[in-house]
């Protein structure tokens, strides 16, 4: 089942605690995202 996840205070101030090599905003916020709403993060990303 898809639905969506919003973008909100409390995934803002989680992507400022998560640590990545490149600290892209849109990374934190995806990741920061699946930790909130526990998700699991599936990418195909190999950087």
């Amino acid at each position: 089942m898809a639905g969506t996840a919003s973008l909100n205070h409390e995934v803002a101030l989680r992507s400022r605690r998560i640590s990545l090599p490149h600290q892209d905003p849109a990374d934190l916020f995806i990741a920061a995202t699946a930790i909130v709403y526990g998700l699991t993060l599936v990418t195909a990303d190999r950087t």
